[in-house]
């Protein structure tokens, strides 16, 4: 948790309420949800202080926007900004951290802690580690909450289908199969969702090109991404992580949990750690 007083971000000229779209450096935030108190994972708030969470979808409108927990951050009525730091709180998803294309979506949980004391009256976003914050939502504001989004994604034309190898950065890429819904490993998954796993196969091109879980990602037919996080299936085997030279493949199940009425469009992948997402198979 971190407290400082800072100088308050300049007002809109219309307060952003929860549930409202506001663009800002290079992405469209929405805060869906304020829970005040939030409910304590495994650690518990430091004696005095209280945990507080948003629900906030993050929609790209420039090319590899990052995402990041750290990015958000509350400040209270007395100037008091709150970033979210290494906070535990027991609600699902919780927001990931990457890079975003135009057009594609996050959603999930931010939590900070704050003194029991603190009464919050808005949320911040900065576009990137060193930028400036903006409000994003002002909870005094608010009456509204979101809904989730009506964009529509369609894969990019001549996206390679399930089986068709595509080549990305340092690699050649092939979705051998994908498992709607997949058989649920030992940690299980919320209540409300589902689990989907593919079956795929990296082919080196390049010397050390790097092969991981991390590095796929499922997107929906809002846009929405959803990446591996804490899952696990009773498929086998799971992909492993490691570096390829040119001319060697691994190949491996990766799961997501993904909302129950989710319509999953694409398979994505991240040729390097820092880079944007890309489409390696279209779904029908």
């Amino acid at each position: 948790m971190t407290a400082s007083p800072t100088a308050t971000p300049a007002p809109t000229a219309v307060s952003p309420q929860i549930g409202i779209e506001v663009e800002f450096a290079g992405s469209i935030y929405v805060v869906n949800e304020l829970r005040d108190p939030a409910p304590a994972g495994i650690f518990e708030p430091d004696p005095g202080n209280r945990l507080v969470a948003i629900d906030v979808t993050q929609i790209a409108t420039a090319a590899e926007d990052p995402f990041n927990p750290l990015y958000f951050a509350v400040q209270d009525r007395d100037a008091f900004v709150y970033t979210s730091g290494f906070v535990d709180v027991a609600l699902e998803p919780s927001l990931a951290s990457g890079d975003l294309t135009e057009g594609q979506m996050v959603r999930g949980w931010v939590a900070f802690e704050v003194p029991t004391t603190a009464v919050i009256e808005s949320i911040l976003a900065q576009g990137s580690p060193l930028g400036r914050q903006q409000e994003i939502a002002n909870v005094t504001a608010s009456t509204a909450l979101a809904v989730r989004s009506s964009r529509e994604f369609t894969p990019p034309t001549g996206s390679p289908n399930l089986s068709e190898t595509s080549q990305n950065g340092g690699s050649r890429y092939t979705i051998n199969e994908v498992r709607d819904p997949a058989p649920i490993g030992f940690l299980g998954i919320g209540e409300g969702n589902r689990l989907i796993a593919i079956d795929v196969t990296q082919e080196g091109t390049s010397q050390l090109d790097p092969f991981n879980p991390l590095y796929f990602a499922l997107q929906d037919a809002a846009g929405y991404i959803y990446f591996p996080g804490f899952t696990d299936s009773a498929l086998a085997p799971s992909l492993s992580s490691g570096d390829l030279g040119a001319g060697q493949k691994v190949r491996g199940w990766v799961a997501f949990e993904v909302p129950e009425n989710a319509e999953i469009r694409a398979v994505l992948t991240q040729p390097h750690p820092l880079g944007g997402t890309v489409v390696i198979a279209a779904l029908d």
